[in-house]
Order: structure tokens, then C-alpha cells, then sequence
């Protein structure tokens, strides 16, 4: 008898370290945090795993007390503070700001440290066989997506700031991922199947609530998905901080169980 019965979710949760700056890096002129006293925090407040960024402090030879499961480059590195100052294109080639300089080190020295970060590397390019995140700025149609990850293997992370943002590379935003909200909540669907993590941006904001109901209410969605706490740095004392990492993390779990 052929079983009807579908495969046990199986739903991780994790948190960026970046989403705890500034109290995840450290410098000679902020030495008030560090990249491991986050990643402790972390762990205290019930995270499962970490995504790490190549942020000041950061060595790529840390023994993390959780398992890093993702890594990503730096936002958009500079080579000093003046480069920040006169908002001159940055390592990523966006016009950077000084927060690119305070957050992170040189271009080189970040490029060398996220090679030997552990975790799977999240793209922001299609490749073959990789983890790309879904953005607009790409115009790349949600069809195509699915079909490139179809073809060459490829899975996807899907971020609940960046599907619905402009695309920055447009006047308006034209983006083939849609115009509207509502066709960039549809294009979830059409994504889902490959969909490998979701960087959860916001636990409040309804667009945020709809792509995470898109997705796993999609029939062909893997069981196994991974969400990352992404937030937005929120400052505060320490105790602050680790309130507001340990609130996320429980409304982020009722927010998934809500919908599964």
C-alpha cells in the first residue's frame, strides 16, 4: 500500500550575528563585545545554529559554540573611513557608507576571512549546485529561478526584506519578481520547492507573515527548511539585546508552527 503520509517537517532555527552588532565585533575602539559573546548569547537564548559574517573581530578560526551553518560576505567592505565618508563604491560595488567601515575590515582581509568561515556560502548570483538568495536587483523571473535550480541544482534562500524591496539597480521598480506585493508573495510559490532557508527580517510585518504561509503551505515545499533570525541591530544594554534576541526567536517558532 502505497503511504499518503507526508515527511516529518523538520524546521531549524538560527540567528545572523550581524543582527547583534555592535555587540558582535570587536575593535580597538569598541571593545565592549566580541563575535564569540554573541554566539554564547545565542546559544543561551535558544538558537540551534549561527550564520556568520566576516565582521571586525571575526578569524574564520573560531570554535563557535554552535554549528555555523551559514556564511555570508560583508555587506559592502571599504578601506577606510574617508572612502564611508564620501560614500564611494564599496567592495560590492554599491555606494558604501561609514557603517561598511565600522562593521567590517579592509576588502582584502574580509575576502580572506569569509574563505575560511564554515557553513555553506549564501550567493547572491545563480550558480550551479549553490545557495542563492533571492533578490530583485537580479531581474531574474521567479520561473526562471525554478528552472535554473531545476537544471543545475541549485537552492534557494528566500529573505522577507529583499523579495519585496526596489530593485536598486531601477528608477521604478520593475521588477520580473513582480511589481506589487501580492505577485511577489505568488512568485513564493513558484520558489518553493528549492527553497533551502528563509532569512526572517521582521516576526510582525504581515509581508512577512504571507511569505512564510506562501511557502509552507506549498505542496511541493521541502520538509526540511532552515529560518534564520535576520533582524535589523536593535541597541540597548546587553541584557536589552538578549531580551529582544530571546523574543524573537519564540514568536519567530510561532509564526512558522502557525502555518506548517
Amino acid at each position: 500500500m502505497i503511504s499518503l503520509r507526508r515527511t516529518p517537517n523538520v524546521f531549524g532555527y538560527g540567528i545572523s550575528i550581524a543582527s547583534l552588532l555592535p555587540y558582535a565585533m570587536r575593535t580597538a575602539l569598541w571593545a565592549h563585545g566580541s563575535p564569540m559573546m554573541a554566539a554564547k548569547w545565542a546559544q543561551k537564548a535558544g538558537y540551534e545554529f549561527l550564520q556568520v559574517l566576516p565582521l571586525r573581530g571575526v578569524t574564520g578560526r573560531e570554535n563557535w559554540p554552535l554549528p555555523v551553518k551559514y556564511h555570508e560576505g560583508a555587506w559592502n567592505p571599504v578601506n577606510g573611513l574617508l572612502q564611508g565618508l564620501r560614500h564611494q563604491i564599496g567592495g560590492e560595488g554599491m555606494p558604501s557608507t561609514p557603517i561598511d567601515w565600522a562593521f567590517f575590515p579592509k576588502i582584502a582581509e574580509c575576502r580572506k576571512v569569509e574563505a575560511l568561515l564554515p557553513g555553506e556560502n549564501i550567493s547572491h548570483h545563480l550558480a550551479a549546485n549553490g545557495l542563492y538568495e533571492v533578490n530583485p536587483d537580479d531581474r531574474l523571473a521567479a520561473n526562471t529561478i525554478a528552472r535554473y535550480c531545476r537544471d543545475e541544482g541549485c537552492r534557494l534562500v528566500i529573505d522577507t526584506e529583499h523579495l519585496l524591496r526596489a530593485d536598486r539597480n531601477a528608477a521604478e521598480d520593475s521588477s520580473v519578481l513582480g511589481a506589487t506585493r501580492t505577485e511577489r508573495h505568488e512568485a513564493v510559490k513558484v520558489l518553493a520547492p528549492y527553497v533551502a532557508a528563509v532569512h526572517v527580517k521582521s516576526v510582525t510585518d504581515s509581508g512577512s507573515h504571507t511569505i512564510v504561509e506562501n511557502l509552507l503551505s506549498a505542496a511541493n515545499r521541502p520538509a526540511e527548511i532552515n529560518f534564520v533570525a535576520e533582524y535589523k541591530p536593535k541597541l540597548g544594554t546587553p541584557s536589552a539585546v538578549q531580551d529582544h534576541m530571546a523574543w524573537f526567536l519564540a514568536n519567530m517558532k510561532m509564526m512558522v508552527e502557525r502555518y506548517a
